[in-house]
């Protein structure tokens, strides 16, 4: 079996899960990551042949004693123990609590698969196997490592008697509108003034779209507050909406302001949502993402070029990554891919 180094075994893990915008990650292996509110500490090993005369389709990962494992005992954080088939490009994952039971129990702690298994493993589907000791392991192509984490703990349950269960596909975020209107609820606001606002804002929409100042479909398509502010200001300074809003009580007005106050909520909770608007962004909002689409950088270049030629893509995404790191903040590990993906195109083209 063929296995990659450590390095780009969790550099492949990271470029797979930083799909997700809420997933973030630290240093060393194991290491703590972070899905939205959700906590696992992570292991990542290659598979290898167990090399059993009797039984040649075992493979397993073995875990060392070590120190890192400390604070793993101590943490009220699931384990989970991740190995990887780069022939297969397929996952094995052993029961977290087990797992954690069995640390640092001996020199050496055996978790087995099949090779049998790995390679039956479809594309849509988390797959079950059953070890001669009565375990139970979950096998999963690793793009699904995104899914894997939404039902990771319920996949362990011993009550199915299926071999496998499709892949449940993650729910597409909610839109701004939808976020709105629940966090109205969230302060008391009554159904009545929910739906109010909501249809104050669509009519604020048609209005900007009339006097050609709104390019997007809806309001609800902006998030940046700047950008809502100054159209708010050139929505007012028109007579007839300003006369409309005072017959209506100031409806409009308010339900712009308190559209204003919900991105302001929002952006304290992930400041780079402000960044993430719909449609085409100014010139000013690029600056503030702040990103790059290709390397200039001459020391840099003259550096990775050769990890290039010997196609050590990953490892020259994690050296560009680090290098530009701090000035380029908003950037994602899959943008960072991009850009050296291109160059390694451009190299041997």
């Amino acid at each position: 079996m063929r296995k990659l180094i450590a390095k780009d075994l969790k550099i492949k893990f990271i470029e797979t899960l930083n799909e997700l915008d809420e997933f973030s990650y630290e240093e060393g292996n194991p290491f703590l990551i972070k899905i939205g509110t959700a906590k696992y500490f992570v292991f990542l090993k290659n598979l290898s042949p167990a090399y059993f005369k009797a039984s040649p389709d075992v493979t397993r990962v073995q875990l060392p004693f070590s120190e890192r494992f400390s604070k793993i005992f101590k943490a009220d954080i699931p384990f989970i123990i991740l190995g990887y088939d780069v022939d297969t490009d397929t996952v094995v994952s052993w029961n977290p609590k087990k797992v954690k039971e069995r640390l640092n129990a001996k020199s050496n702690v055996s978790l087995y698969s099949r090779s049998s298994l790995q390679e039956e493993v479809k594309d849509n589907e988390f797959r079950f196997g059953y070890l001669s000791n009565g375990e139970k392991i979950v096998l999963f192509k690793r793009e699904n490592l995104i899914h894997f984490f939404d039902v990771a703990l319920s996949l362990f349950k011993e009550d199915s008697v299926t071999d496998s269960v499709p892949v449940s596909k993650r729910k597409e975020p909610l839109s701004s509108k939808e976020r709105f209107i629940i966090w109205l609820q969230e302060n008391n606001y009554s159904d009545g003034t929910v739906k109010h606002y909501t249809s104050g804002l669509n009519k604020v929409s048609k209005d900007l779209k009339d006097i050609s100042e709104l390019k997007h479909n809806s309001i609800f398509d902006i998030v940046n507050v700047s950008t809502l502010q100054e159209l708010f200001k050139k929505w007012f300074s028109v007579k007839e909406f300003k006369d409309n809003d005072t017959r209506g009580q100031r409806l409009y007005s308010n339900s712009i302001k308190r559209y204003i106050e919900f991105c302001k909520h929002e952006q304290t909770l992930n400041p780079k949502s402000s960044n993430k608007t719909k449609g085409t962004q100014t010139e000013t909002e690029l600056q503030t993402v702040n990103i790059i689409s290709e390397i200039t950088d001459k020391e840099l270049l003259q550096t990775i070029k050769p990890l290039l030629k010997k196609n050590q893509v990953l490892q020259t995404v994690e050296i560009t990554s680090k290098h530009y790191g701090n000035k380029h903040k908003n950037m994602t590990f899959k943008d960072w891919y991009k850009i050296v993906s291109e160059l390694y195109r451009k190299m041997n083209s």
